[in-house]
């Protein structure tokens, strides 16, 4: 299923202005069409992993402000990076673009999400290492970055310092001088 596919043919933006979750579930092929995630400015939960969902993020994503849970996992987007309007969304809480074929190096903004509680990036081709903004997320409890063959490096020692970290999983790449707090995280 193509994004733009995903949310077309909406029969009336005011019917889902005040939507606040949005769950992809199997329905009829002549079902009720869905509505655009433009038109869900109140939207705070997206949940479309494993989906088949297939090319580039929609420009109308941009708009969803208020997501404080976006979960896209497990679908085969068209390659790139971690898009920069996420640095717009303030609010989320939870993050999950594993295994979505995201590439490049995992963003400096990514720590000026203050909410952030879990972070999942596992399964995908980022490369470089890690940056020194994700101390900056005093709320993170997990950080999954397992296989990233590209990710290399160290990892910054201001991790071993975020209070709520409970979970931490790199065991795929390849990094050195990891704290022994990190090393025993990853294996729980």
């Amino acid at each position: 299923m193509v994004w733009s596919a995903l949310f077309t043919r909406m029969p009336s933006a005011a019917r889902y202005r005040y939507c606040i979750a949005f769950r992809l579930v199997p329905v009829a092929q002549h079902s009720e069409a869905r509505p655009r995630p433009g038109n869900l400015m109140n939207l705070q939960k997206l949940v479309l992993a494993r989906k088949s969902i297939i090319g580039e993020f929609p420009a109308s994503m941009t708009r969803l402000t208020r997501l404080a849970y976006l979960d896209i996992g497990g679908n085969d987007l068209d390659p790139g990076p971690i898009p920069s309007f996420f640095a717009h969304f303030t609010l989320l809480e939870h993050l999950n673009l594993s295994n979505t074929r995201r590439c490049g190096e995992i963003p400096d903004w990514i720590g000026s999400l203050p909410k952030l509680r879990k972070l999942n990036l596992s399964d995908n081709q980022l490369v470089g290492s890690l940056p020194e903004s994700l101390a900056q997320l005093s709320y993170l409890e997990c950080l999954y970055i397992k296989n990233n063959p590209g990710l290399r490096g160290h990892i910054p020692l201001s991790l071993d310092t975020l209070p709520l970290l409970a979970g931490f999983r790199f065991d795929a790449s390849q990094f050195n001088n990891v704290p022994v707090r990190l090393v025993s995280l990853s294996t729980q």
